[in-house]
């Protein structure tokens, strides 16, 4: 089964979050972007990376896009290059106007939501993500990064 992590410091949208993609994957969740990050490299080193990752942006100790700037060097490091293997989802009532500007460089957010999501929506994204086929590959006849 896949994995997600669910980020988010409102535990009541985590459990939502994990709710709606219930039997699709397993999930963790943090309320904090540190947290993310050291859950985020103990999947990459035991060779188990998410799928996705579910990111709220306004977090305590590292923001979602600190965050996600620290997995995004993660991946890299340990040989998950473009096509990273984790698809990023923000989910956040800052807007899309607000995600799109603070993703100036455009290579960490797969997509975004802005609050509150339903589950149709969060999941017609996440097929469209390819989410549920598994992580990508450079070589089809691969299960995972070279």
């Amino acid at each position: 089964m896949l994995k997600a992590l669910i980020v988010d410091d409102n535990e009541s949208q985590c459990l939502l979050l994990g709710h709606y993609l219930k039997g699709l994957c397993s999930c963790d969740a943090v309320q904090d972007g540190a947290s993310a990050v050291v859950l985020f490299r103990q999947a990459l080193r035991q060779g188990e990376p998410y799928a996705l990752l579910l990111m709220d942006l306004d977090l305590p100790y590292l923001n979602g896009y600190q965050a996600m700037r620290h997995m995004r060097a993660l991946e890299d490091e340990h040989g998950y290059f473009p096509p990273h293997v984790c698809r990023f989802i923000v989910v956040s009532s800052l807007g899309s106007a607000f995600t799109v500007s603070a993703d100036s460089d455009g290579c960490l957010v797969d997509t975004y939501f802005t609050k509150p999501l339903s589950q149709a929506d969060l999941l017609r994204k996440v097929k469209a993500l390819s989410v549920l086929y598994g992580p990508p590959s450079a070589d089809p006849g691969s299960s995972g990064p070279l």
